[in-house]
């Protein structure tokens, strides 16, 4: 894939709204841990932003993905990696997908439970890469 410049800010745009909008989260559940950007320095750990849980006995781990939505009709891309990861992961894994084209962006959270039924299956030689999901009111 091409380096898009629009693309690549756009992308650390809604980055940086997850990190504000999960250090609030985190305030709010008087959950006292650093955030880590992992989408900064890597762009195949399959997640962007690691975040936190409340656990017990200690806070468990929350992967997110973060993506802005593609308008008309609103909807956003999952790659392959990014589903394998969230396998792997289960319930610790979510996606944030941000609306940028809003005065304010709106954050729309999906879990895997929500983003499965969209996902391809591989067929014959056939293998998918990314898939387009419609981000409907669930």
């Amino acid at each position: 894939m091409l380096f898009d410049p629009k693309r690549n800010a756009r992308a650390r745009e809604a980055e940086a709204l997850t990190i504000d909008y999960e250090r609030t989260r985190l305030n709010h559940l008087g959950i006292d841990k650093e955030l880590e950007w992992a989408g900064l320095d890597d762009c195949l750990a399959g997640y962007d932003v690691l975040s936190y849980d409340p656990g017990k006995p200690a806070p468990t781990n929350r992967m997110i993905e973060v993506t802005s939505a593609i308008p008309s009709p609103l909807r956003f891309i999952v790659a392959r990696n990014e589903w394998e990861q969230a396998q792997k992961l289960g319930t610790a894994y979510v996606f944030h997908v941000w609306d940028m084209q809003k005065p304010t962006p709106v954050l729309y959270e999906r879990t895997i439970a929500q983003v499965a039924r969209h996902i391809p299956t591989d067929n014959g030689d056939g293998r998918w890469l990314s898939v387009e999901i419609p981000l409907d009111n669930e």
